[in-house]
């Protein structure tokens, strides 16, 4: 009996088998390869293993919640807008209720004040991050409240509440030997930045401790922009001659360094100090330098150092009382212009055939959960089948069983009632003997 129902499991198995392979890839591991992914941040990764999970509503709610999630963080992580993320608040109320991981709960307030960023609502947004902050300092996770005071700092900077953001800043450098390498020395440089930005110039050296920090650290980039911008700071401060020494360093130390923005700052100072020939000298550097970046990048220069450098030639050709034209700053402008709108129009053109790839998109999941609804009619017909063939085998065999019970036990009866007869017989047989046998032989008298 067991041989002949193996073939039939068998088969219902091999049918099991092909309706599971027909499902989309296991999302839980999926999930969890994108958690390592975005901690050690490659977002481009984790987005595309992400997009293999085609059906959201198939998933258990906690796989659904962190597939919202991990979305979001990859976006945030390569600085995208987060306002198509419109379930993220279904995500950061489902994390909050389930507090058990304090990063994650952290995170939460960092990317809701992210999307209210990206929304605008940049008060809203403050509030949230002070929310996280406080958390972080009542947790002593120091690590996920810079990170959040960074943020905020970036909110209140784009406000241009330049004082708010000193005043932040001082509280962040009190905790200086708590600081990362790196935050210490941004901050420092940041600290004269947003100070001289809200009209207090008492920060204004501060610069050259920010510079020394990063050489220290290794970070010689960030060294160089610490002192193109102190030299900056200088001029804004009327200190010329500082701003210069500042400047000249710059260049001894990295000639290759925004050549075009030192130059333009070395012609600014120039005209301050009435040398217009300095100024005139600076500012054709400026030109060369821009064109040839321009020509190695294939790109634009930044328009407010081309407005600069328009702006500070008129002041001299005014000044040397040479005739003033804008067309030339028009027609850059105008080009300027016609570039966004080209890219403007290539966004929408993209925009456009995101949508019509994720409509294909919805398609193609309804059609595949048609296919697998109809799969698992099949399958469940096909089971249903054999679930009967098999209840009908099982039933036909104990009918069987029953049928050979009977004639065995019928056998057995007339076996038994064949020995009685044969036992009677030989006894006839017997009784029959006795007389014949007395008439053949007679007792003598």
């Amino acid at each position: 009996m067991k041989h002949k129902i193996k073939p039939i499991l068998y088969i219902a198995g091999i049918l099991l088998l092909f309706a599971t392979c027909t499902r989309q890839p296991h999302a839980s591991a999926l999930l969890q390869q994108t958690d390592s992914l975005l901690h050690h941040h490659q977002p481009d990764s984790a987005l595309q293993l992400l997009f293999n999970i085609k059906d959201e509503t198939s998933l258990p709610e906690t796989e659904r919640m962190k597939l919202v999630w991990n979305k979001a963080m990859a976006h945030y992580q390569l600085e995208m807008s987060l306002l198509e993320d419109s379930l993220l608040y279904q995500a950061i109320a489902y994390y909050r209720q389930h507090p058990t991981d304090t990063a994650r709960l952290l995170d939460t307030y960092l990317l809701e004040g992210m999307y209210l960023r990206w929304k605008e609502a940049n008060d809203e947004a403050i509030t949230v991050f002070d929310k996280g902050i406080t958390l972080a300092i009542s947790r002593k996770d120091t690590t996920n409240m810079l990170v959040l005071q960074r943020k905020k700092l970036e909110v209140l900077y784009k406000q241009s509440r330049f004082l708010e953001c000193k005043a932040m800043i001082e509280d962040m450098l009190r905790i200086a030997h708590k600081l990362p390498v790196k935050e210490h020395y941004q901050m420092v440089y940041s600290l004269a930045l947003v100070s001289q930005l809200g009209g207090d110039t008492s920060n204004i050296d501060c610069p050259e401790k920010g510079f020394q920090l990063a050489l220290e650290a290794g970070d010689t980039l960030f060294a160089h922009h610490i002192l193109r911008n102190h030299g900056c700071m200088l001029v804004g401060a009327h200190r010329y001659r500082e701003a210069i020494a500042q400047l000249q360093r710059l260049i001894r130390l990295n000639p290759d360094f925004l050549p075009y923005a030192v130059q333009l700052s070395l012609a600014e100072i120039y005209i301050n100090l009435g040398k217009n020939d300095s100024a005139f000298y600076y500012l054709d550097k400026a030109a060369q330098s821009m064109d040839k970046e321009q020509k190695l990048k294939k790109d634009r220069i930044m328009l407010s150092f081309k407005s600069l450098y328009y702006q500070m030639q008129s002041a001299l050709n005014e000044r040397m009382g040479l005739p003033y034209s804008g067309q030339v700053f028009r027609r850059y402008c105008d080009s300027i212009t016609e570039d966004l709108k080209d890219k403007h129009n290539t966004a929408l053109r993209q925009q456009e055939t995101r949508a019509q790839l994720q409509q294909r998109n919805y398609e193609l999941i309804i059609n595949r959960q048609q296919m697998e609804l109809r799969i698992a009619v099949i399958v469940s017909l096909l089971l249903g089948v054999i679930l009967a063939l098999i209840v009908l085998y099982q039933q036909n065999l104990k009918k069987k069983e029953r049928t050979i019970r009977r004639l065995s036990s019928e056998l057995q009866k007339y076996s038994k009632q064949l020995k009685d007869n044969e036992v009677l017989m030989a006894q006839n047989n017997e009784s029959i003997q006795e007389p014949a046998n007395a008439t053949l032989y007679p007792e003598s008298q």
